[in-house]
């Protein structure tokens, strides 16, 4: 225990006096000693940054599997924050890292279309019975080249297909048929051999007889004459005058004035003009209607490659000479040289 030398400051202190003024606590006044508590301020504390390296993502390309395109959506790299440490202030650095993803390039493709057309086999058939023909009724009235009335609505309703109305609305009385390379004689509707005695009477119209039953009608060489119908051309009209077979020229007005004029003849299809010069320079001159053979042989073969006939009137001839002159078209053979473009050449013979 130690020696008192001032009151205790605190009572749980213990000591012992030597003293009479200790013991009575008669002491002088304590000193005080100032202690200064010195305020600590803490500097601020800067969190490390942590810097998240950039991530880059490739590019995804997407094989096109299909004609739709393949969308690739962009990654985002959610930011990244530190937390502030308690009770002390904390500077926050905020690090946000966003990686943006380039859409991938489209890769162009190719969509094949493929257009389906959905056939609708419509049944074409006729609708006939013991009591009702279509051939009948074609031979009788005409049934199929009806356009109104009762007959033209029982070819729309019961013979649609005879009268050849499914296919393409075609209402002639013959259903269109394919004809082979090397036609023959055949029928054209199954029914003719059943219908022959009705069919083949001399009551009905022989173009439906000759068209449909030819076979079963006895009308082959009617029918394949009517395959290849001769087609007769129109008659040509030309100049003419003078008869060269019997050596009597045109007389000069004739010549000149073109005041005959003829019809040729069915194989007569040119006009020609006949020059012919003596060695004294004198002309005699014929007009008339030939056939191609005449046009060949005196024109193209005789004629056209003289120089003193293609341009006759320019180039003299001091011998005896002949030009025949074929040409084309109705009147061509005006004056004595026709026009040039109408003479025959040896490519439109």
């Amino acid at each position: 225990m130690t020696q008192c030398t001032q009151l205790p400051i605190n009572f749980h202190e213990k000591c012992y006096c030597t003293t009479q003024s200790c013991v009575f606590g008669q002491f002088s006044a304590p000193t005080t000693i100032s202690t200064t508590s010195k305020l600590t301020t803490a500097r601020p504390t800067i969190a490390a940054s942590t810097t998240i390296p950039q991530t880059t993502v490739q590019p995804t390309t997407v094989q096109s599997t299909t004609a739709q395109p393949t969308t690739v959506q962009p990654t985002t790299v959610q930011p990244s924050t530190s937390v502030a440490t308690t009770g002390i202030p904390t500077i926050t650095v905020a690090l946000t890292n966003t990686s943006i993803v380039q859409a991938a390039s489209s890769i162009p493709t190719t969509t094949v279309v493929t257009v389906v057309t959905s056939s609708t086999n419509n049944i074409c058939t006729d609708d006939e019975d013991s009591n009702f023909s279509c051939v009948m009724y074609e031979m009788m009235y005409g049934l199929c080249n009806a356009t109104t009335g009762t007959l033209f609505n029982i070819a729309q309703k019961r013979c649609r297909s005879f009268c050849g109305i499914c296919a393409g609305n075609n209402t002639s009385g013959t259903p269109p048929a394919s004809l082979p390379t090397q036609p023959t004689c055949i029928d054209h509707d199954a029914r003719c051999s059943q219908f022959q005695f009705h069919i083949c009477s001399s009551n009905v119209s022989q173009n439906f007889v000759i068209s449909t039953c030819p076979k079963s009608c006895n009308k082959c060489s009617e029918y394949l004459a009517s395959l290849n119908p001769v087609t007769t051309p129109t008659p040509i009209k030309c100049n003419t005058c003078g008869d060269i077979s019997n050596g009597i020229p045109c007389y000069s007005k004739d010549v000149y004035g073109n005041s005959s004029t003829t019809i040729c003849p069915n194989g007569y299809n040119y006009c020609m003009t006949d020059v012919l010069n003596d060695s004294n320079g004198n002309s005699d001159v014929f007009k008339r209607c030939v056939t191609q053979q005449t046009c060949d042989t005196k024109w193209l073969k005789e004629s056209a490659d003289q120089d003193y006939c293609m341009r006759y009137g320019v180039v003299t001839n001091a011998n005896a000479f002949e030009c025949h002159f074929c040409c084309s078209g109705d009147q061509c053979n005006s004056g004595i040289k026709p026009a040039t473009s109408t003479l025959v050449s040896k490519t439109s013979g």
